[in-house]
């Protein structure tokens, strides 16, 4: 549980709140690391899709595609 609190409290990670009204309905974060430069990976930089999340009710609608749909974009400039 720290390491995973040390991510959010450094921001190293985005997550995003898909909203009807003021009620949350989805929610998905993605977590940013650095890795040890390999050949195959040598900027050594790593992103974690965790916690894709949409309300029961809402499911099958896109959402939770949305949701990661941005925080793909989002990941480039990381």
């Amino acid at each position: 549980m720290k390491g995973r609190l040390s991510l959010f409290l450094e921001g190293n990670q985005t997550t995003v709140l898909a909203l009807e009204g003021e009620r949350v309905i989805g929610c998905a974060s993605i977590c940013y690391f650095t890795i040890i430069p390999t050949c195959t990976h040598p900027s050594g930089k790593r992103a974690h899709l965790v916690n894709v999340y949409t309300a029961k009710e809402y499911r099958g609608q896109g959402i939770g595609r949305k949701m990661v749909n941005m925080l793909q974009r989002n990941a480039w400039f990381y």
